[in-house]
Order: structure tokens, then sequence, then C-alpha cells
């Protein structure tokens, strides 16, 4: 269970050999596409997959996104086994609470903020969250589809 009050976790952990995934809305037809993040002066693309080689990129398997809408995999993913990325916002199954995923570049991490509280709050290092708590966390959308999930519930 998720301590009590506002509350930030940290979602470092302690494994370094994670997956670097991307995502972003592409801008001609609104969907969300995933792969590797390569940004220009004039555009931002996320690119699927490798060229024929399988060492370099093809740069036309590329999609042009938002670049607000850019996020990193956090390298967890939450109780339905779906990819936790910046920007995503879980809800705590035992508690209700909604927390928005955020990078703090000050602490080169991610958080999770819980939504109507300051980011540090009552910070939670990821190492000290057992591993049963954080597989209570579900992806109910995120910070571009659904803002009105950022209300305030009182």
């Amino acid at each position: 269970m998720l301590t009590r009050g506002c509350s930030c976790m940290n979602l470092r952990g302690t494994k370094m050999n994670r997956e670097i995934i991307f995502r972003g809305k592409v801008i001609n037809d609104n969907e969300w596409v995933e792969g590797f993040l390569i940004k220009t002066k004039r555009s931002t693309l996320i690119v699927k997959e490798f060229s024929d080689d399988g060492i370099s990129v093809n740069i036309k398997l590329g999609y042009d996104v938002r670049p607000e809408t850019v996020g990193q995999y956090t390298g967890r993913n939450d109780l339905e086994e779906s990819r936790i990325f910046d920007g995503d916002i879980l809800c705590d199954d035992e508690s209700g609470r909604k927390f928005i995923v955020v990078w703090i570049e000050e602490e080169c991490s991610f958080l999770l903020k819980e939504i109507g509280c300051d980011v540090y709050e009552n910070t939670i290092d990821w190492a000290a969250i057992d591993e049963g708590d954080f597989l209570a966390l579900y992806i109910v959308g995120n910070i571009h589809d659904n803002p009105e999930l950022l209300e305030v519930q009182r």
C-alpha cells in the first residue's frame, strides 16, 4: 500500500540496463507511436525500427510527432503489464489515488507526483517501495489525452 498524504515516489530502481524507448503523438493522425527518438532543428521523430542492416536507423520509417507529447519509457510496467511513460496518469488500485509520472531533471529520475500535491511533498525513494506495492498501480490515461484526470476531486 502507498503511504498516506501527498507523495512522490522515485522510479529510479536499481536496474541500469533498461530499454530506452520514447513515445509521441503523430502530428497528422493523432495516434501514439513508440520507438527511438530523433530530434532535429526542424522536427521531432519517433523511428519504430532499424534499417535492414540492423545497426542504423532509417528516418524514412520515422513519424513526425508533437514535441510536447514525447515521453520516455520508465522501464516499469503497470498492473496490466502496460509500459509506463513520462506523462502517464496512474491510479493506485487500493486507495484510488492518482499520480502523474514526471521526469525531474534535478533528480535525474522519474517520480510519481500525486495529483493535487506539490512535487516535493513526501518524496519516497523508489528502492524503498515493495515491488508488490508497485503492482497495484495501473494506467488510467495521460496528461495529453485526459487532462480532465488532472483535476482534484474533493
